[in-house]
Order: structure tokens, then C-alpha cells, then sequence
């Protein structure tokens, strides 16, 4: 049953053709815009990393000059 719904997911695919580790990403992404939480420059600790698209996401968002 699991992997029929990833089938029908329509975040699974999104993910995979991004190529990103997760679809959870997309979660981070919307909270992001409706609360602008992650700003350029700034450092970041990812207390838990895996499988590692939110940490993909927070390091194109805080750029070269932030630090995860």
C-alpha cells in the first residue's frame, strides 16, 4: 500500500524530478514563504539531517555567505 501512494504522490514526483532527497522539503519551503524564517547569511544547525532536503533548501536560501 505505501508504495502505491508514493506513485500517486504528487510531492513524491515533484522531489524526484528536482532531483532533492525528500518531498518534506516542500513543508519547509511553504512555512518558509509565509513566515520568511530563512534569510540570506545566516548560520543555521540541522540537528537532524536525514534524509537532507531541508538542509538542501535552508543552503540555496542563507546562500555562500551563510553557514549550516
Amino acid at each position: 500500500m505505501g508504495l502505491v501512494k508514493k506513485v500517486k504522490d504528487y510531492y513524491y514526483h515533484l522531489a524526484k524530478e528536482k532531483n532533492l532527497s525528500a518531498r518534506s522539503v516542500f513543508k519547509l519551503q511553504e512555512i518558509d514563504e509565509k513566515y520568511h524564517l530563512i534569510k540570506k547569511g545566516m548560520s543555521i544547525l540541522d540537528m537532524g539531517a536525514s534524509p537532507g532536503s531541508w538542509t538542501e533548501y535552508a543552503l540555496q536560501k542563507i546562500g555562500s555567505e551563510g553557514n549550516i
